[in-house]
């Protein structure tokens, strides 16, 4: 099993990248983007915390 994102967090922004072929920005992965990210994981098959 391998990771599906790489999460880059800035002063007030958080950027998501997909992991594939290519990596690739994300808009719709569920994070805000809007706010720096401190922590997120995993949570159980089908969530994810910020």
């Amino acid at each position: 099993e391998y990771d599906a994102y790489i999460i880059v967090s800035f002063v007030n922004a958080t950027l998501v990248l997909s992991i594939g072929e290519t990596v690739e920005e994300v808009t719709d992965s569920g994070f805000l983007g809007t706010t720096p990210t401190l922590s997120c994981s995993a949570l159980g098959e089908d969530a994810l915390v910020q």
